[in-house]
């Protein structure tokens, strides 16, 4: 369905639009949650080009997109390239959106989950408190994001014989 869309898009807008651009995107998301991971990387990958031409390589189109190749490259066990992806994400969104929004809570978070794959748990927690106090002002300390990282904090702090920080942040989940 998208394929013929994005068809459509082209043959309407021009192999540059923003809308082809939206299209290739949304296709890298459904091959991304069918696991079709080289798939979802080449839409994704066009995406950016065109959202890059169209609105600038901070723009908040882009950022998405590189939100996404981030993931992906999670996935593929990359994971010192998502990390340095989700690190650029995280600062064009702090420079789009300011500090303090979800979407900048969003890439602390992800940022967070990189350096507890490499083992850098120091790191990790830090960007984990972060995106905690992040979430805290921006949607509620009752929020499932607040949770997902005062459980991978724990987890964190757990390995760093922290218990007592460990045990305090299993509590907030």
């Amino acid at each position: 369905m998208f394929a013929r869309a994005a068809t459509a898009s082209i043959k309407l807008h021009g192999g540059n639009s923003p809308f082809v651009a939206d299209i290739y995107n949304n296709l890298g998301v459904a091959h991304l949650n069918a696991m079709q991971v080289e798939q979802a990387e080449e839409y994704f990958s066009k995406a950016i080009k065109i959202y890059d031409t169209a609105h600038g390589p901070g723009s908040i189109h882009t950022i998405g997109v590189m939100a996404n190749l981030a993931m992906i490259y999670g996935r593929q066990g990359k994971v010192e390239e998502s990390l340095q992806l989700n690190l650029k994400v995280l600062k064009a969104r702090e420079i789009a959106l300011g500090a303090v929004h979800e979407d900048v809570g969003k890439s602390l978070m992800n940022v967070g989950v990189q350096y507890m794959r490499l083992q850098q748990y120091e790191e990790a927690v830090a960007y984990y408190e972060k995106a905690r106090d992040v979430f805290v002002k921006t949607v509620g300390k009752n929020h499932h994001n607040v949770g997902s990282v005062c459980y991978n904090a724990a987890m964190v702090q757990y390995n760093l014989k922290r218990y007592e920080d460990s045990a305090r942040n299993y509590e907030q989940v």
